[in-house]
């Protein structure tokens, strides 16, 4: 009788302290589970591939105060910050996956960037086949014939990808554009990559289909998100190539490693050089707009703690398509 009292009062103590009948109990429990143990949930996502999500609980401090009653504000919307929250560092704490470190084939041929993949650059690069989306551990199989390429020669990384889609949506716009039409925001591949995984920098590298590029520089904030150090990187000796053609649409692109600074300014890569990155699809079809990336990965680009790491390998490449 007493459980039935409880239970049948929950919706109006929760009106009563200040939350909308919308959220349940579990939403409750999760906010309040953030705000007791929000601290040490912070230095245990240290040095995790789930760091990117408890870094951002220091962002929601005025949540917190707001929740707890301590600060005038919208609670709906506060305890709203705080679930997603707290369910975002749950799913990086039972993310079990392992990525292996990858070797980045030497290329015996220059690739020729013309917006079309060859035999002879499949061979020679480390394949990557279907589509992740982000947060799940099964590929789509709407886009089981998506390729990512990777590979190396000389000074220069080449990239090439080449995805399914009947209608592009390609965008344009770069820093201050009027119609908020940003390239990222279209049909395009991002490339992140870390080049010195010991140091805070790294880099964002945006392509779309017709051949526009652009590069931007971070750092990943220690309190969560990320700061942008360089908003249009200069990008020298650049060559990127798209096309269009029945259905798909494929991007090669050549960028010089100087590009991305660190030793590499200084040096010519070498074999051995170590380095973390991360490819993913943006993909946009109308109001509907997400990401995918080549193997499982969370959250988004700049989870510079999830991506895949990686070193330059030396001598002929041999075929590395893990489906042969």
């Amino acid at each position: 009788m007493r459980f039935f009292f409880l239970c049948s009062m929950l919706p109006v103590l929760l009106m009563m302290s200040g939350c909308r009948t919308e959220f349940s109990s579990r939403d409750l429990a999760d906010a309040e589970y953030l705000v007791e143990h929000g601290t040490r949930l912070f230095y245990e996502g240290k040095g995790t591939p789930y760091e990117y999500a408890t870094n951002a609980i220091c962002r929601n401090e005025d949540a917190m105060r707001i929740f707890k009653g301590r600060q005038d504000g919208d609670r709906a919307a506060a305890m709203k910050r705080l679930v997603e929250c707290r369910r975002r560092i749950q799913r990086g704490m039972e993310w079990n996956v392992v990525l292996p470190e990858v070797k980045i084939p030497w290329m015996k041929h220059v690739p020729l960037p013309d917006g079309k993949i060859s035999e002879e650059e499949m061979s020679e690069s480390l394949v990557f086949r279907g589509e992740y989306p982000l947060g799940v551990l099964n590929q789509d199989r709407s886009f089981s014939d998506s390729l990512w390429l990777i590979g190396w020669k000389n000074e220069f990384l080449y990239l090439a990808v080449s995805f399914r889609d009947d209608d592009p949506e390609i965008y344009h716009g770069k820093n201050g554009c009027p119609d908020g039409k940003y390239l990222y925001l279209g049909d395009c591949l991002e490339f992140f990559i870390r080049p010195q995984i010991n140091k805070l920098q790294y880099f964002e590298t945006l392509v779309n289909g017709s051949g526009e590029f652009w590069q931007l520089s971070h750092i990943p904030g220690y309190w969560g998100g990320f700061t942008s150090v360089d908003r249009e990187c200069s990008t020298p000796g650049v060559t990127v190539k798209g096309c269009f053609q029945k259905g798909r649409f494929t991007i090669e692109a050549i960028l010089p490693f100087r590009i991305w600074h660190g030793e590499w300014c200084g040096r010519s890569p070498r074999p051995g050089d170590v380095f973390s990155f991360m490819m993913l699809r943006a993909n946009r079809s109308g109001n509907r707009y997400g990401f995918s990336a080549p193997v499982p990965f969370l959250f988004g680009g700049h989870n510079v703690y999830g991506y895949l790491r990686a070193s330059l390998g030396a001598g002929p490449a041999k075929n590395t398509d893990s489906g042969k």
